[in-house]
């Protein structure tokens, strides 16, 4: 399994297009991108948040049921406001938003807006908040893809690249699923390749643009 990472690895490696080559200190909008093992996950990466942090949307992939829990779950791990989207409203620093049920969580024109999904389909979309932010920050955008399972946030995660977006992976090796992660990195949309704590780390620097 390893070796088959490691391959992975190497192979986003040779296919990563052009970027910048000093991580920022400022963003407009931070998107998250996490699945199966998401919760501990997002607890480590945001504990070390300044007050003045940009505005963070997070597709967690989760059971509805679990929506209010998980709400609660991170404004207690981050002591910050956690706001579920509903509609759309203007993004704001220092604060956390999630998607409400069955929606997609979306950025655009300085707002974190919300659409529905259809029946049955994956939500909220990393692929689509991700997209997201290439086409409405761009350069000012900050893309993170963490623990999961699937290939969710892939392509998103090279489009924001692509736009001249910052874009951090989770190392594969440290993921407790490593899906999402390696998926990205295949694809060569990642800047940096980092473990949680330094990924905690990169956030905990960046602030409001």
């Amino acid at each position: 399994v390893r070796r088959a990472r490691a391959l992975a690895f190497a192979r986003g490696q040779k296919s990563r297009p052009p970027r910048a080559q000093v991580p920022p200190t400022t963003a407009v909008v931070v998107a998250i991108a996490v699945s199966t093992g998401g919760m501990p996950a997002l607890a480590e990466v945001l504990r070390l948040l300044s007050e003045e942090f940009p505005p963070l949307c997070i597709a967690q992939h989760l059971n509805t049921a679990f929506l209010d829990s998980f709400v609660r779950y991170l404004g207690t791990e981050t002591h910050r406001p956690v706001i579920v989207v509903e509609d759309a409203i203007v993004a704001e620093p220092g604060r956390l938003y999630v998607a409400s049920r069955q929606h997609h969580l979306l950025f655009k024109s300085g707002q974190v807006c919300a659409m529905a999904a259809t029946p049955g389909e994956l939500s909220p979309s990393a692929d689509l908040l991700l997209r997201s932010l290439a086409e409405h920050a761009g350069r000012d955008g900050l893309g993170i893809i963490l623990t999961g399972m699937g290939r969710d946030g892939a392509s998103g995660l090279r489009s924001l690249r692509e736009a001249g977006g910052w874009t951090v992976t989770q190392d594969p090796l440290t993921a407790l699923v490593s899906g999402m992660p390696s998926a990205a990195v295949e694809q060569g949309g990642s800047c940096e390749v980092l473990s949680l704590p330094l990924i905690a780390a990169r956030l905990a620097a960046l602030k409001w643009k």
